[in-house]
């Protein structure tokens, strides 16, 4: 599940009891279930089980029980292993362009862009993850 963070397209979609993620690589899906505990006992996943809740206007979604047993089982391109305790939080929110303003500018000074300077004439929201 940790590479799934490698997708750089993906698209939200909420309702009320759950919110989906479709990535664009390989069209995978994520479903977060909202405001319910995770499940005793847990059954392992390839995704894990993912729960979430609103803390004001950030969404924090909470995701235990990635499964152990497969290929690729590792947290990032270095091959760092991860356990059965692998315990992961993120965290989404919608910012105003004057709120990122200066991370975009950074970003385009500091990094390689993988598709080009595609954020800094954007002045619309943008989608921050924590």
């Amino acid at each position: 599940m940790p590479f799934i963070f490698k997708q750089n397209l993906v698209q939200i979609i909420q309702q009320p009891e759950r919110i989906s993620l479709l990535y664009h690589g390989d069209h995978e899906v994520r479903r977060v279930r909202l405001n319910e505990p995770h499940p005793q006992p847990l059954t392992p996943s390839w995704y894990g089980d993912s729960v979430g809740h609103w803390e004001g206007d950030t969404l924090v979604i909470d995701t235990v029980g990635i499964k152990t047993d497969r290929p690729f089982a590792m947290i990032d391109l270095f091959g760092t292993p991860y356990s059965k305790a692998l315990h992961i939080v993120e965290r989404y929110r919608l910012r105003e362009y004057d709120d990122v303003k200066d991370a975009i500018e950074r970003n385009r000074r500091e990094n390689w862009l993988f598709q080009g300077d595609i954020f800094s004439a954007h002045r619309g929201k943008f989608l921050q993850f924590m």
